[in-house]
């Protein structure tokens, strides 16, 4: 098996291949109290990488919440403005 070298400032990747990608690339900031959860995940998650637990942390979230509320009891929990309801 032969390595080559990467050169950190040359793309690796074709001008096709970049054309076909609709992923993209999200910068985050984190204060410490999210850096510890973050710590706490790739540990849960028995990963080294950032982005691997935090996708894997949005799964699990969203699974439980679908498999918890039915869609109506969702739309109202995140809703940004509530009618308070009580008198």
């Amino acid at each position: 098996m032969v390595l080559v070298p990467e050169n950190p400032f040359t793309p690796m990747r074709l001008e096709e291949d970049r054309a076909k990608d609709t992923s993209r690339t999200l910068n985050i900031r984190l204060n410490a109290d999210e850096e510890k959860m973050l710590t706490e995940l790739k540990d849960i998650f028995d990963t080294d990488q950032d982005g691997a637990a935090l996708k894997l942390a949005a799964e699990v979230g969203l699974n439980v919440l679908h498999n918890t509320f039915s869609p109506p009891v969702l739309k109202w929990l995140f809703k940004k403005n509530r009618v308070r309801r009580t008198p």
